[in-house]
């Protein structure tokens, strides 16, 4: 006889039953709890309920992935060792470190803790060697000695931390007592290449292969084309929104006036980088081409100080047109989104914060565009923290976090509705956990790489939690509103794959419930 309960509707349960279900609701009530101290307004897990912490399957898939950032690290660490002491050191050593290694990584599993320990305790070993050998060595900088005796200090801080010890910048803390940084210094874009030497596939920005359409003389990812193909298909799209006329807004576009008060662009700026006098910030509205990615929200937030160097914060506006036309540098397809315009400040500023453009055509002495490239990474830099804290953090990690609590709280566990979401709330709770304690916690990754301080990450998140409404996140309403939606803005691959997912899921679920909810009247009988 099987144990397993199917799932069921209270009213449709015994007497028996519906006292089983409020018993185990009121346990539930003492496992899942929330806490409001940690994020003002944002409502989270007082910990980790028991059954929602990481399996040993998971566990063992971090594990591998942990191993491949090592790997990585190791690779670039060894390759500068390699570089300085070539000549100097017998190289039997480093043919020790990579054998160990491989048989590390080779039979590296949480299953055998015994045999792992065995194997890192020979590859810590074969690590150790080279302290000694490098110190033989008369011709070796004495920052290199530093960064290879502090290799076995991040392993160990790894076996602590996780892959978070190596998300930190790791390089340069290994090298940060001689003060020296020239090992660290990039003498060209291929240096950057060669940080992903370790992983079998790089990061695609990285590895984006030339085509005739492009610029040959810059990397991809440097090129026009790129700046607007991220706004339509890259790692954040959420900030794109139309710019529409006053008789004519919708719920979160901007008006043209509004941009204009903020950012006096002219028809001869928008005239000037198309290339085309026959266009002009009116037609552009009318023809819905014109499209703006505004960060106001990184209005007032503050950086700290990284490696004694002080760290800025901008609060871009990017302004950018949805042409058919073909022209040089950009793809052969229907339609293309190219960037037009950049000001690093909400407000204008001839001097101090003037606008930017691809051709220079605002007379801003940047006639070799190294001021636009500047530009145009800063508003990338923006979208990366508007991206960690807001659109995946906050909108996602921390909302579900919510949700996750007030299900198991108000759902019994054979409630249908709380059998269709277990499946997709698994391990959430425990990864936020350890991001609060880790990840966004000062001197962490978040403060380390995002580039603001955690108070001013806290703030962003809780000014988005605020703004954020239930009944307004279904992503037909949510396109629509920004003024993205099919009957505005012909090309939007990350739309597109969305609303093909969604109406998929919409269906399931629709017929997953009309199993269980036959009218009105079931939704008003479920007390859970």
């Amino acid at each position: 006889m099987s144990n397993i309960t199917l799932p069921s509707l209270p009213q449709h349960d015994s007497l028996e039953g519906n006292e089983q279900r409020k018993f185990q609701l009121s346990v539930a009530k003492t496992k899942y709890n929330y806490m409001t101290s940690y994020l003002e307004g944002v409502p989270l897990s007082a910990d980790v309920p028991k059954g929602e912490e990481f399996s040993l399957k998971y566990t063992e898939g971090v594990l591998q992935v942990v191993m491949r950032l090592t790997e990585n690290f190791k690779t670039n660490v060894l390759q500068l060792l390699e570089k300085e002491i070539i000549g100097d050191v017998d190289s039997d050593v480093f043919k020790k470190i990579k054998a160990s290694y491989a048989k590390l990584d080779k039979e590296m599993s949480v299953f055998h803790p015994e045999q792992d320990s065995e194997n890192l305790k020979s590859f810590m070993h074969s690590l150790s060697k080279l302290p000694d050998a490098v110190e033989g060595a008369l011709n070796i900088p004495k920052d290199l000695i530093t960064m290879v005796k502090g290799i076995k200090e991040v392993m160990e801080q790894v076996k602590v931390d996780g892959p978070t010890a190596l998300l930190k910048s790791t390089l340069y803390e290994l090298l940060n007592n001689s003060g020296k940084r020239d090992h660290l210094e990039a003498q060209a874009i291929d240096d950057f290449h060669k940080l992903y030497q370790g992983f079998e596939t790089p990061p695609l920005t990285v590895s984006i292969k030339n085509k005739p359409w492009m610029d040959s003389e810059k990397e991809p990812y440097l090129q026009d084309w790129f700046f607007g193909y991220l706004q339509t298909a890259g790692f954040n799209t959420t900030n794109l929104v139309a710019v529409r006329a006053e008789n004519e807004p919708t719920k979160s576009s901007m008006q043209i006036s509004a941009l204009l008060e903020k950012m006096p662009l002219t028809d001869g700026i928008l005239q000037s980088v198309l290339a085309d006098s026959g266009i002009t910030l009116q037609t552009a509205v009318a023809e819905k081409r014109l499209y703006v990615c505004d960060y106001t929200m990184m209005t007032g937030k503050q950086s700290n100080i990284l490696h004694g160097k002080q760290r800025y914060v901008a609060a871009p506006i990017a302004v950018f047109y949805w042409s058919n036309i073909s022209a040089e540098g950009y793809p052969e397809t229907d339609g293309y989104m190219r960037p037009i315009a950049i000001q690093l400040d909400q407000e204008h500023d001839a001097i101090n914060t003037p606008i930017f453009t691809p051709n220079d055509a605002s007379d801003v002495n940047d006639i070799n565009g190294l001021k636009w490239q500047v530009a145009k990474q800063i508003v990338n830099i923006c979208s990366a923290v508007q991206h960690e804290n807001v659109a995946h953090l906050g909108a996602c990690h921390l909302i579900m976090d919510t949700i996750i609590i007030a299900a198991n709280r108000e759902l019994s566990e054979q409630h249908p509705l709380l059998t269709l979401l277990k499946p997709h709330f698994r391990f959430t709770l425990n990864i936020n956990n350890d991001a609060l304690h880790s990840l966004i916690i000062p001197g962490g990754v978040t403060a380390c790489n995002v580039g603001i301080t955690p108070e001013s990450s806290f703030e962003m998140i809780a000014e988005a939690r605020e703004a954020w409404l239930w009944d307004g996140q279904s992503p037909e309403q949510l396109f629509k509103d920004r003024g993205v939606d099919e009957n505005s803005l012909p090309g939007f691959e990350f739309r597109d794959d969305t609303l093909l997912l969604w109406k998929a899921i919409n269906k399931f679920v629709r017929e997953y419930l009309a199993v269980y909810y036959k009218n009105d009247d079931s939704v008003v009988a479920d007390d859970s």
